[in-house]
């Protein structure tokens, strides 16, 4: 146990770089357009770490509306576009303070590195970026049966990585996304004051984040999964 390394797995958007405000502002724009709409900002946070078509639902539900099948649609692909336009000048300045120094140093010590993002547009987002190198595997959220959170990501990033769920530590900072890395059994790393209570680390940013601390943390986590129940007498 003692010289297991474990994989770390990240979110995207505001763990490694802040795009939810763009995700917002494209939802609102084809909101107004298609249902006359004014999003609140409150329900920015609500979206963050659900897929496109999730956010979707989620906002109608919260205007009260539904859509046929057809505009549904038509309203994804529009605000993919518009959103696709929106980070076309994403560059390594747009990455949150303390991800190219986290991301070089767990590299550099050979540790497994996923990227976990309901974002179709990850791959693009991490060329931008100049990162796409670190990772060792992007999970493509188009072939998982269910979004966050849901485990299905953070388990299809462990297959993909050859390790066992509980050898991964993984950062996310919605409730969404701990939700599932906690229904998936691993690690949790809570970044910022949305990830909820849920998170085995809360952290405010990963300029804050200590990796030995984090994997030492880690281990005394794996130590009490990996002990047997206590007998009952």
């Amino acid at each position: 146990m003692s010289g297991r390394r474990p994989a770390f797995l990240f979110d995207l958007d505001g763990v490694l770089v802040d795009t939810a405000p763009l995700h917002f502002a494209a939802w609102c724009a084809v909101t107004r357009r298609h249902l006359g709409v004014q999003l609140p900002a409150q329900l920015e946070q609500a979206l963050r770490g659900l897929s496109r078509a999730d956010s979707l639902r989620r906002i109608l539900a919260h205007c009260g509306r539904s859509l046929a099948p057809q505009r549904f649609a038509a309203m994804l692909t529009q605000k993919n576009a518009l959103y696709r336009r929106m980070i076309a000048d994403l560059n390594a300045d747009a990455l949150l303070p303390g991800a190219d120094r986290l991301l070089t140093e767990l590299a550099a010590a050979g540790h497994p590195l996923a990227l976990v993002s309901a974002s179709r547009n990850a791959p693009t987002i991490l060329a931008r970026l100049g990162i796409a190198g670190r990772f060792a595997l992007c999970v493509d959220p188009a072939q998982l049966g269910q979004g966050k959170p849901a485990p299905d990501i953070f388990l299809a990033a462990a297959t993909g990585l050859g390790v066992m769920p509980r050898d991964c530590i993984a950062f996310e900072d919605a409730p969404a996304g701990i939700a599932g890395i906690k229904a998936a059994g691993m690690f949790a790393v809570g970044v910022g004051p949305e990830a909820g209570a849920r998170a085995d680390l809360a952290i405010a940013d990963l300029a804050a984040c200590d990796p030995k601390v984090v994997i030492a943390l880690w281990r005394k986590w794996r130590a009490r999964a990996d002990s047997p129940p206590p007998r009952r007498s």
